[in-house]
């Protein structure tokens, strides 16, 4: 019976990102484009402290965590580089869930992500997790060539979420763009 068996537990891999950020404490503002860059490591069972379950449907479900991302993109209008880094104050964790029991794919994939961006507005953070998630078809799901819809497309179906400054206060919102039908999405292009 499959169970996500065979899996290594860990991979890195090339992330392409279609994003926006709206500065100032208006989640109505202004959205500025910010294409990213960048690479992200991942673990999951069975990497050491991570569980497999099986759900009482018979789905078998892995938890798993971004430990790493190193992203970078050009904020449109600012004329600087904004990197995205992961927040140590908490960690990211998700799941991979079989979506029909006996089958490990396609499988659903969800994250909830916390993280600390460098930008020129000084170091920005967000306190609501950005939840995101996919339908896979492999692990590592690597998308198809410059798609961002579909299977292992990844999405923020929360945005906008607040960033905010030292000092707590709402400096800007993570948005998607529109190209992306408002959410954020992201593509895995290979393993780095």
């Amino acid at each position: 019976m499959p169970g996500f068996d065979g899996f290594t537990g860990e991979y890195r891999a090339e992330v392409d990102v279609r994003a926006s950020i709206i500065l100032g404490p208006d989640p109505n503002g202004e959205r500025r484009a910010m294409p990213m860059r960048g690479s992200v490591l991942m673990r999951e069972w069975p990497y050491p402290g991570y569980e497999r379950r099986t759900l009482p449907d018979g789905r078998v479900q892995l938890q798993l965590e971004m430990v790493e991302s190193r992203i970078t993109g050009q904020l449109a209008g600012l004329g600087a580089d904004l990197t995205i880094t992961e927040t140590t104050a908490a960690r990211n964790f998700g799941t991979l869930t079989q979506v029909f029991p006996e089958q490990d794919f396609p499988a659903a994939f969800e994250l909830a992500r916390k993280i600390v961006a460098n930008t020129p507005l000084g170091q920005l953070h967000n306190d609501q997790a950005i939840v995101i998630r996919a339908v896979i078809d492999a692990i590592p799901p690597i998308g198809g060539p410059e798609s961002f819809v579909g299977v292992n497309i990844f999405e923020a179906v929360n945005t906008p979420v607040p960033l905010l400054n030292e000092a707590g206060a709402v400096a800007a919102f993570f948005s998607g763009s529109r190209e992306t039908m408002d959410n954020c999405r992201v593509r895995m292009v290979g393993l780095g």
